[in-house]
């Protein structure tokens, strides 16, 4: 058994094992807590939140769709106002630019399922 030390030679080998394994796991301790302290600074905390913002698929999906929104109610303004001077007309353009983009930047994967979809039938 590890345990039954029956002289001291016995002893003093297990207590320099024991030593050896505390400066070993001291020496990891104070590593993990450097690394830890390291990435709890403040710059650290914002890098690292930038960058897992930016590289986040869900941002490139929300600035698609964000564009899309903007691009397409900029085009329905157009063609409902056109180059008229009319403010009336105009004012109504505003909201319908207003609609359409909320409409498409909120609502375009069902757009886009229904366009693939679309496309894969015209290839069969």
């Amino acid at each position: 058994m590890e345990h039954d030390i029956t002289n001291t030679a016995g002893l003093q080998l297990k207590i320099k094992i024991l030593k050896e394994k505390e400066i070993v796991q001291r020496n990891t301790l104070r590593q993990a807590a450097l690394t830890t302290y390291d990435s709890l600074k403040p710059m650290n905390l914002l890098k690292s939140g930038l960058k897992e913002l930016v590289t986040g698929p869900e941002i490139k999906r929300t600035l698609i769709n964000t564009a899309a929104g903007i691009g397409a109610g900029i085009l329905g303004k157009k063609i409902f106002v056109g180059g008229s001077k009319n403010i009336f007309k105009r004012f109504i353009g505003m909201f319908i630019q207003g609609g359409v983009t909320d409409l498409v930047a909120n609502k375009l994967h069902p757009f886009k399922s229904n366009g693939n979809a679309i496309i894969h039938e015209g290839q069969e």
